[in-house]
Formats: structure tokens, sequence, C-alpha cells
């Protein structure tokens, strides 16, 4: 009889394999623009595949930490709460597809979405329940509704690393929900293995460390330091995005009335282009999530015209159904319609 957990475990590796294959050409932006009536959250999913989905989740499903080696033990959960995601879709060889949620909001309007780091070195396990890195957005999406929440959650579990002949594939998360609590949650290599929580001044990120963004913004004049704002034709690195999105955040919210125009306009001043000088991984799609009126806009590589889904027009009781959309879809407009 083949061992479930084995053929689980062979995934996992081949999972690591393709990761890695990518991880030196990937990057993502994120933002939070706020005022009185709407707490908008801005994402570009850059990556070298363009594949992907918007998952309709339902609640009440019992779920599983996935790609959990045999001898710890993975955490079990059923899902309270109905959600949105956007998921990567990754090819693995002989095996299938792998989805992989880069981040998403509740119908409590929590908003949870990871992002790739480089060096960050995960708490050895301590005997509580697993989950890896890639389980994350699910777990906090389907247990929580508030940033606090949140971080309760992930201090009582232990986050495996994907990790393949001691590579490892490590993100940092975003967390915020509708009353504008937002916290950056990350394993830094100076952080031994200890899970930093960060409450940022500007509700921004890109790929690098809290710190280290922190320090690169107090160089930019808007923050302090001496140097102009980078234009548009300089290579969009994480710096350079951090630095782009955080002050094109901030005069957005300047004006009051912010709307899913200024989170498009924001995300654009970071956008990243394939074959040009800005660039060396395209942005896939972009993501605007209002998370005190529970609607979401987005556009895509192929496809830059805006689609939209009003979760307050969804049911997610139905535990029998999880609805996905092609993220690269034709079409503008109302989607809604295709998740009931």
């Amino acid at each position: 009889m083949i061992n479930e957990n084995k053929i689980k475990f062979v995934f996992f590796l081949f999972s690591c394999v393709f990761l890695l294959s990518f991880v030196t050409g990937n990057a993502c932006s994120v933002t939070a623009l706020e005022d009185e009536d709407s707490l908008i959250v801005a994402r570009n999913m850059d990556w070298p595949e363009s594949a992907g989905l918007v998952v309709m989740n339902p609640k009440g499903v019992k779920k599983t930490a996935i790609f959990v080696p045999e001898e710890l033990t993975p955490l079990t959960w059923q899902s309270e709460y109905g959600s949105i995601t956007f998921d990567l879709l990754a090819p693995i060889p002989e095996m299938g597809t792998l989805n992989s949620p880069g981040g998403g909001m509740n119908e409590a309007g929590l908003y949870v979405g990871t992002l790739f780091a480089d060096d960050m070195i995960c708490p050895k396990p301590s005997g509580n329940p697993v989950v890896t890195c890639l389980d994350i957005v699910r777990l906090l999406l389907d247990t929580c509704k508030t940033a606090d929440e949140a971080l309760d959650m992930l201090s009582n579990i232990d986050i495996l690393p994907l990790t393949l002949n001691d590579i490892q594939v490590t993100f940092h998360y975003f967390i915020i929900d509708r009353d504008g609590k937002c916290f950056i949650i990350e394993f830094p290599p100076q952080s031994k293995g200890r899970m930093m929580i960060h409450t940022p001044l500007y509700k921004t990120t890109t790929n690098e460390f809290y710190e280290v963004n922190a320090f690169i913004l107090y160089q930019y004049e808007p923050f302090g330091g001496d140097n102009p704002i980078p234009d548009s034709s300089v290579k969009r690195t994480s710096d350079v995005r951090l630095v782009r999105a955080t002050y094109y955040s901030l005069e957005a919210m300047k004006k009051g009335n912010i709307s899913f125009d200024d989170g498009f306009f924001v995300m654009e001043s970071a956008r990243q282009f394939e074959g040009t000088i800005a660039s060396d991984s395209a942005t896939d799609w972009t993501v605007c999530f209002d998370l005190k009126n529970l609607v979401i806009e987005w556009t895509s590589f192929f496809n830059p015209e805006r689609r939209l889904i009003d979760m307050k027009k969804l049911s997610f009781d139905d535990i029998g159904k999880m609805i996905s959309v092609d993220i690269q879809s034709s079409g503008t407009g109302d989607f809604t319609k295709y998740f009931k």
C-alpha cells in the first residue's frame, strides 16, 4: 500500500525544485491606502509565469497543512470565513499543478499576502502543529477576523520553509484588517529563527526585510534623506519599487477620497516590464482590495481591463463548491456572477 505521507513529501520536493528555479527572478509590491470610508490594499504580483486563478474559498471546510514531512504533525483546521484568493499556478513535473495563494481577502475584511524574502530563517519545530509557508495565507484567511487574531494564530504554530539541499524558499507576510491594524511578519537572519513582528509606519513593502526597507526609505527626500524619488526609467528593483510605491501612496492619501484608481496608479508606479530596463520579470497581475466595502478589482498582463468582484453578493456557505476564474481571462466589468 502506498504511504500517503510519502506521496506528499515527493510532491513537496518537486515543488521546491520548481520554486527554487524562480526564486531569483520574482518580485512583488503591496501598499495600503486609507481614508474614512475606504481602506484599499493594492498589490502587484511579479513572476516569470503568468498563469493564475482567482479562487472563491468556501467556509466550513476541514483542511490539513500540506507538504509537512511525516515526522512532524501537520496542523488541521476548519474554515470559518469565506475568502477570495489570487493564486499562482506552479506546474510540477510529472505531478500536476500546485495552487499557491499570493494574497487574498476574507469576508471579514482581513487581507493576507506573501512576498518572497531571501535569507529568511524560520524557527526550528518546537512541537506545535506545523504549517508550511505556502499554507499561511489560506490558514489565516480561513480562521481569522482581525490582524490581532492572525498574529495570535502565528504565535501558536510552527512555520516550515520549503527546503531543498539546504536552500530555502521563504516569504514574509503583510497582514492588515478593515480597521487598518497592520503587521509585517518575518524571520530575518538576525532574528535567528525568532518571529519578528513589525507595525509599519508606512504600510508598504516589497521583497526586503522591514529594517532594510526603513533604512532605504530614510535616504530619500520625502523621508528625510537627500536622494530624489527614482523616476520611471530606473530599473525597478525592490528598493526602487518600495520608494516609489510608498511615495505615491502618501501623495494619493493627501488628497483624500481614495479610490481603486489611486491603488492602480500606485501599483503602476511600481510595475515591472519584462524585456525593458525596468525589470527582469513582468508584473503578471495587479489587484486592489477594498477591505471596508469588500470589493475587489484586478487587471492582468494579458487583459488590462478591470474586472470586479463584490464579495457582499456572494455566499460562502456551500462547502461543496470551490469556484475559480482564470486571472488572465478575457472580459471586463462585474465578474461576481461567475462566483455564484
